[in-house]
């Protein structure tokens, strides 16, 4: 019970079980010779340095388990009372549509685009660029229009990384200045279906949980023309190979075991 309330986790257990038992028993025939020197055998100093080093090493292990196993009620009392069921609603209405661009160019200018074509202008909070070291900068790139905002316009701010950091810095960079209720994390090349941010919001409650992750489903675009190409299901939900490849699901349900792609 305390190795299971210590070591949460089903493969660290199956790790902790032998290292432990190990332990206890090099523990235990080192005591055995120490016994035997005690009654007048003779016990070489080595194994008396080892039979040191075992006990300590014992009551390191014991010592760890012991806070481990405490730390756990704590962070379940923090669960249940910040997490749990009976936590005060959250309110799902706007979005923070973060787009992270590396060298999108022109791409970047129509994903905006589309995105506030096809959804409901009250839902858009805002939609942050994440500019992750484009040469030239998307600001650069981007019409006036947009840049300047305004009436009937969308909502952009470009944030801006002089060097190149990578998908997930620039997730993250969106992530902490989001101000919106929902935040949505797009390829800075989509082209969003009408209705998607009502179907995000209506999987999210259906869980009855905010922190639920929605994953759609991924099409096929035209980049001449920037309208989905027909007909085709898309990919929804994936797993991975033993080779560290992944391959689509062909029924997949309602739940994804894996993000899709770069999500």
């Amino acid at each position: 019970a305390l190795l299971g309330a210590a070591v949460p986790n089903f493969r660290l257990s199956l790790l902790a079980v032998p290292v432990l038992a190990g332990l206890l028993l090099s523990f235990a025939w080192i005591q055995d010779l120490e016994a035997d020197g005690q009654s007048g055998g003779h016990v070489p100093p080595r194994l008396q340095g080892l039979a040191q080093s075992a006990a300590d090493a014992q009551r390191v292990a014991e010592q760890r388990l012991w806070q481990a196993a405490h730390e756990v009620k704590p962070l379940a009392g923090l669960r249940a009372k910040y997490g749990g069921a009976g936590e005060a609603p959250v309110k799902l209405e706007t979005f923070s549509i973060v787009l992270p661009c590396a060298f999108e160019g022109e791409f970047a200018e129509k994903t905006v685009r589309a995105i506030w074509k096809n959804t409901k202008h009250e839902r858009i909070q805002e939609i942050l660029v994440v500019d992750d070291g484009s040469k030239p900068p998307l600001e650069s790139v981007f019409s006036e229009e947009l840049l300047i905002g305004g009436p009937g316009l969308p909502p952009m701010k470009i944030l801006r990384h002089e060097q190149t950091l990578g998908l997930i810095s620039a997730k993250k960079t969106g992530g902490d200045a989001a101000v919106g209720d929902i935040i949505a994390f797009m390829d800075c090349h989509v082209s969003p279906r009408k209705g998607w941010e009502d179907a995000m919001i209506k999987q999210m409650t259906r869980v009855g949980d905010h922190r639920t992750v929605v994953v759609p489903t991924i099409t096929s675009l035209d980049p001449n023309t920037w309208e989905e190409i027909r007909p085709g299901g898309g990919g929804q939900s994936c797993y991975i190979l033993w080779n560290s490849d992944f391959t689509w699901l062909s029924n997949p349900g309602r739940d994804a075991p894996l993000m899709s792609g770069g999500l």
